[in-house]
């Protein structure tokens, strides 16, 4: 139904509804299009949770699908929550890409052939949270393969570059870069006018634009979040918008989103937010003790590190102390029992 789409923060929405990020659109656009000045081989989008940075990349692609002056293209978006290991993620592109059967036990050296065996047009990578990656030396993979041009999604540039080696770092450094900064709350409440319009019909008649303001400043930047309230006030409402039903939706929304988030986690985050959980103040140092006890196959000290700093930009935990040496603490008000 379309309510529920206008209503669904992760879902792309229709180009009408891009009220503040039309100039980043517009830019993304022209650097990927072959009939432009791009494309590049290598565009990043930064920035912050819920600033739309992979609603603009589904939607520039799916807007260049229906334009009749962009040449034959293929395109393959993956988040990097679900692909972290490097043949995993190999297999997954060249499975969409190339549109071949390819068995699971297929070397990586032979997938990577594969890229370059018959691109013949224009092929596109989008790679969400990339920072989550395992082993980085993917990129390194992908940005040699022809014609093959990566849109790499992620919260903080540095996050990014983190644990990757020089020989990676060194092809990387070079791209276009599109920052997303935060919403200002001025900004959220037009983005959720739009959405409102479109749900409950004009302003003033079943809700206000100052109920679109409460909404928009308490979700302090983030659209995910300003998106979701509005659909639990309305939900949670007898008909429009009610003062009492917006007041409940805030925190409930936060809730849905951090459970939903919760349920997408990679095991070894879940390893560290439980340990944070059960644990909490904690340093770094004492995580990865109890990580290693936890787990079969342990990643790297700073790998650690790096989860703990994704887990904190979804909120799952909150950082105290100095910056080198910080303790982390929990969000979420329960604290489930911790298991070998």
């Amino acid at each position: 139904m379309l309510r529920d789409r206008v209503l669904d923060e992760e879902a792309v929405p229709e180009r009408d509804l891009v009220v503040h990020r039309r100039d980043e659109l517009d830019r993304l656009m022209e650097t990927v299009r072959p009939t432009g000045t791009g494309p590049s081989d290598l565009t990043y989008l930064i920035g912050p949770t819920g600033t739309g940075k992979t609603m603009l990349a589904k939607l520039a692609f799916e807007l260049l699908e229906d334009d009749e002056s962009m040449p034959a293209h293929d395109w393959v978006y993956l988040n990097c929550w679900s692909h972290t290991e490097r043949t995993e993620i190999l297999y997954a592109i060249v499975d969409d890409l190339r549109e071949r059967p390819v068995h699971h036990n297929t070397p990586r050296s032979e997938l990577i052939d594969y890229l370059a065996d018959g691109a013949d047009r224009p092929q596109y990578v989008i790679l969400d949270e990339v920072d989550q990656l395992h082993d980085k030396a993917i990129l390194y993979d992908l940005h040699g393969a022809p014609n093959l041009n990566l849109i790499l999604i992620a919260n903080r540039e540095d996050d990014l570059f983190a644990g990757m080696s020089d020989r990676v770092q060194s092809r990387l450094t070079v791209g276009t870069r599109i920052e997303c900064e935060r919403y200002s709350a001025q900004q959220l409440s037009a983005i959720l006018g739009k959405r409102a319009e479109h749900v409950l019909g004009s302003p003033g008649r079943t809700y206000d634009e100052r109920q679109l303001d409460t909404i928009a400043t308490n979700a302090e930047g983030d659209a995910r979040v300003a998106i979701r309230t509005l659909r639990v006030a309305i939900e949670h409402s007898d008909s429009g918008l009610d003062d009492d039903a917006i007041a409940e939706a805030a925190p409930r929304a936060r809730d849905q989103l951090l459970a939903k988030s919760r349920e997408q986690l990679p095991d070894h985050q879940l390893e560290v937010l439980e340990i944070v959980e059960a644990h909490g103040p904690i340093e770094t140092p004492a995580i990865y003790e109890h990580y290693c006890d936890r787990v079969d196959d342990p990643r790297t000290e700073r790998m650690v590190r790096t989860y703990c700093s994704k887990l904190e930009q979804y909120n799952h935990v909150r950082s105290e102390g100095p910056d080198n040496n910080p303790l982390w603490v929990a969000t979420a008000p329960e604290i489930p029992t911790e298991t070998g």
